[in-house]
């Protein structure tokens, strides 16, 4: 009720377009148009739902709320009869606005601590940890029911969602102490339910990607989790998670490609634990995987470990004499239940629509693509619409062409009339003279060279995200198995953007054992001084020279 309410601005827009710019103390009855009678019915047929319910629960709360809540519908139904007066003028109406945002206000601490059924939870047990995490989930998808500019499918979307969180708060509050009660909504509900809130969350940020391993539809498996660190922390993390119902994702069996294996774990898991205390090059470039394709992620960490740089999220610590089962079960739970992504204005539907349109115009002529562009066109804003009518039109590029990620975030496309090359290194002096080799031979082939050192944006981690989705052709340097280029080149290879791997001299006989994930790949040597190494010209020429 209050979400539609909340509308009452953006109608006001509307009616004011519709009438020319009319005199906000112009009443109503004046400006009526056939659809303002429907709305009026629609609203005042809502208002009395509401109320039926609340008469309906009254008698089951405690007598403070009971009071509370019969004053705020008393003035709501005051706001939602002023609303549809035929002779409401626009200036009512805007104060009506200010009305229902108080209300809004007044109802925010009680719907955070709703009543419920049930003997309830204990604070700081595990049933009332798990009602204040489904609790914030709802909140945030009720404020996003009641965004202004939240079209018909977004309201509808975000209220199913809060629908859903309601009924499972109740039945997590009637399980009380009941742990397996709580085992069984956790494993079947909550957990699945928590991801989808993530995914309306980061709704804006649909991607098309052609990743370097096979691709195929992904099932998220909401009680898998994947780790990527050392065998001791892999063994406690397995043990904190035993009683838990949820599992880890398994290591790649004999004879599999370990690449593509993790690739597929990491995509169908809820949570991915990366432990970047030992600053493994291959923990590293699977966490750029996850942070390209949207994975919620848990990185821990000793306490005197280096960070290399912002990767977006707080590391959570601890010493390794701690008890870590019991410390790793709560950031699990938490990470489970937590929402890394709350969305905002930046949007991908722009970027990818275009996108949609260049790739079309290479398909043989087929008349359901008009249909979905023209879908896509339509909707607009309008995410849902969007992702629907995206799903489809990549449904009929068939299998295997791309992949549809919802990335963390908003994410862009190469331009192919102005190619551009990122580079990937760790900037110190010594590989000075590698880059000026790589720039010289970008610029003849007429690609812009970018440094990874030069990127735009307050946020390091998400400027280089823009500038690898922008770039036509990826050079990476790998001397050293730097902990940023490794997270770098995962990015890279989410996305499917060309690479070219090189490094000093030695570095090609140490890819097996510190990056396996790409040792079938040939890494391009350079010598000391890769000004006078004409393979490595060679090689950089015939990069470039590609599409």
């Amino acid at each position: 009720m209050l979400g539609e309410a909340g509308q009452l601005d953006q109608r006001m827009a509307q009616l004011k377009d519709g009438l020319g710019l009319a005199d906000a103390g112009e009443p109503m009855h004046v400006l009526r148009k056939p659809e303002r009678a429907a709305e009026v019915k629609h609203i005042s047929s809502m208002f009395d739902l509401l109320n039926q319910q609340f008469e309906k629960e009254k008698p089951s709360l405690d007598p403070t709320r009971q009071a509370g809540l019969s004053s705020l519908m008393q003035r709501l139904q005051g706001v939602v009869g002023s609303t549809t007066s035929e002779g409401l003028s626009l200036e009512a109406m805007m104060a009506n606005r200010g009305k229902i945002d108080a209300l809004k206000r007044e109802l925010s601490p009680q719907a955070r601590n709703p009543s419920l059924k049930g003997p309830g939870a204990a604070q700081g047990s595990r049933g009332g940890r798990l009602l204040a995490a489904l609790q914030e989930l709802k909140m945030f998808v009720g404020a996003a029911g009641m965004a202004p500019n939240s079209s018909a499918e977004m309201r509808e979307a975000a209220m199913e969602l809060f629908a859903r969180l309601g009924r499972l708060t109740t039945w997590v509050s009637q399980a009380g102490d009941d742990t397996a009660t709580l085992d069984k909504l956790e494993r079947d509900q909550a957990r699945a339910l928590a991801h989808e809130v993530r995914l309306y969350a980061a709704r804006r940020h649909p991607l098309l990607a052609q990743p370097v391993w096979p691709r195929g539809e992904a099932t998220i498996d909401p009680n898998r989790i994947f780790f990527a660190g050392g065998l001791r922390m892999r063994k406690e993390l397995a043990g904190a998670l035993m009683f838990s119902g949820l599992e880890l994702a398994v290591d790649a069996p004999a004879g599999a490609d370990v690449a593509t294996h993790r690739w597929q774990e990491l995509q169908s898991s809820n949570v991915a634990v990366f432990d970047l205390s030992e600053a493994q090059a291959q923990v590293y470039y699977e966490l750029g995987i996850a942070l390209t394709i949207g994975t919620q992620i848990l990185l821990i960490a000793a306490d005197e470990t280096e960070i290399p740089f912002d990767i977006a999220q707080n590391v959570s610590r601890y010493s390794p004499g701690d008890t870590l089962r019991p410390w790793l079960a709560n950031e699990v739970h938490t990470a489970i239940y937590g929402l890394q992504v709350r969305g905002g204005k930046e949007s991908s539907l722009a970027a990818t629509l275009d996108y949609a349109q260049r790739v079309a115009t290479g398909e043989p002529d087929n008349p359901l693509f008009a249909v979905a562009l023209k879908v896509m066109r339509a909707a607009g804003d309008d995410p849902i619409k969007f992702r629907n009518a995206l799903t489809t039109f990549n449904a009929y590029l068939g299998t295997g062409q791309h992949e549809l990620l919802q990335t963390r975030w908003p994410g862009l496309y190469p331009d192919p009339r102005a190619r551009r090359t990122f580079a990937v290194m760790p900037f110190r002096r010594e590989r000075e003279a590698a880059y000026a080799v790589i720039e010289a031979s970008a610029r003849q082939a007429g690609v812009e060279p970018v440094r990874g050192d030069q990127a735009d944006g307050q946020e390091i981690i998400e400027s280089i995200w823009h500038e690898i989705c922008r770039a036509t052709h990826v050079t990476v340097d790998i001397s050293g198995f730097n902990p940023n280029v490794c997270l770098e080149l995962g990015m890279a290879d989410a996305l499917g953007r060309p690479t070219l791997l090189i490094g000093e001299q030695g570095t090609e006989r140490l890819v097996k054992a510190a990056l396996p994930a790409v040792a079938k790949r040939r890494c391009q040597p350079y010598e000391a001084d890769p000004r006078h190494a004409p393979q490595f010209a060679a090689a950089l020429k015939k990069f470039f020279a590609a599409p």
